[in-house]
């Protein structure tokens, strides 16, 4: 169908395409994860067995855990014929949703720079810059502070008041030399490391 066609398919006929409705989670092979590139990854959801499947559930999780592998799977979520895979966690295991390969884009559509423009200073100072940063990964550092706000809003509206809008913060202008502006960043980094170790 070209660009400026449109078809109109009725909800009749999407029926009867839609995969039948089903819990079964298929199995169809293991895997490494580091085969996975992360651009597959989409979304998690903690899986908790009924009461009948408890063994085969710790059977699985144990299996997975020892073999270093993934379950690569397909189920049916919301009349969709979904791509997963099934990862031990802890205690438990977490069904990951993939996305398909035809819903990547691939990167040679992309207009991406060369290397060959870098000076190598720049590189070197932007892994110095990387290298001064690094830290290991703490989620609940970061918070949603959208989520925040709106739960204070609510609050507030709760109690019959009227909440303060906070002032405007000033716009951010566009970095125009990155060199300078990694120079700013790695002399911010190192004045911080001296007066953490004092």
């Amino acid at each position: 169908v070209a660009k400026s066609q449109y078809v109109v398919l009725s909800d009749e006929e999407l029926d009867q395409v839609a995969p039948e409705k089903s819990s079964v989670i298929e199995i169809q092979e293991f895997v490494d994860e580091s085969e996975i590139s992360s651009l597959y990854f989409e979304k998690p959801y903690y899986l908790e067995p009924d009461k009948a499947a408890g063994k085969a559930y710790a059977l699985l999780r144990e299996a997975l855990a020892r073999s270093g592998k993934v379950g690569v799977a397909q189920f049916v979520l919301r009349n969709r014929e979904s791509l997963c895979v099934l990862k031990p966690q802890g205690e438990g295991l977490v069904l990951n949703a993939l996305r398909f390969a035809s819903e990547i884009r691939p990167m040679d559509e992309l207009s991406l720079p060369s290397n060959e423009k870098l000076a190598p200073s720049e590189v070197n100072l932007a892994t110095k810059l990387i290298e001064g940063m690094a830290a290991k990964f703490d989620p609940a550092k970061y918070k949603d502070t959208y989520t925040e706000e709106v739960q204070k809003l609510i609050e507030a509206k709760a109690k019959g008041q009227k909440r303060q809008s906070p002032a405007p913060k000033p716009a951010k202008s566009n970095v125009i030399d990155l060199v300078a502006a990694l120079q700013e960043s790695l002399g911010t980094v190192k004045k911080g490391k001296k007066r953490s170790a004092a």
